[in-house]
């Protein structure tokens, strides 16, 4: 089984599925930076409730970051908002368990 998640956000908690880089903190301040890299999510279409893939972002400057596909990307298993390769920026999303980035139009 592969090793990755996502966030499913409902009104009332987040359940997590299968770990994608290892533990996720949810706050900007507690995100990992390995580089010019940072952990990140983007919100995933047509699954019927809100639900987010953690992935990377490569850091291009002003704020702004180009997504890496997870290694285990699957354009056929899921439909993210922004497919890899976009360039996004990043706000904070607020979660019934704290607030976590989640990538945004620029």
């Amino acid at each position: 089984m592969a090793d990755d998640r996502a966030l499913i956000h409902d009104t009332t908690d987040i359940t997590r599925a299968r770990t994608l880089y290892g533990p996720f903190r949810g706050k900007l301040v507690e995100m990992t930076f390995t580089r010019s890299f940072i952990e990140l999510h983007v919100r995933l279409l047509n699954e019927g409730r809100e639900i987010f893939r953690p992935t990377r972002g490569l850091k291009m400057g002003a704020g702004l970051f180009k997504l890496v596909a997870s290694p285990n990307y699957d354009s056929e298993g899921e439909a993210w908002e922004f497919l890899p390769g976009t360039v996004v920026r990043v706000e904070m999303h607020g979660g019934p368990n704290g607030n976590f980035p989640l990538a945004v139009k620029p």
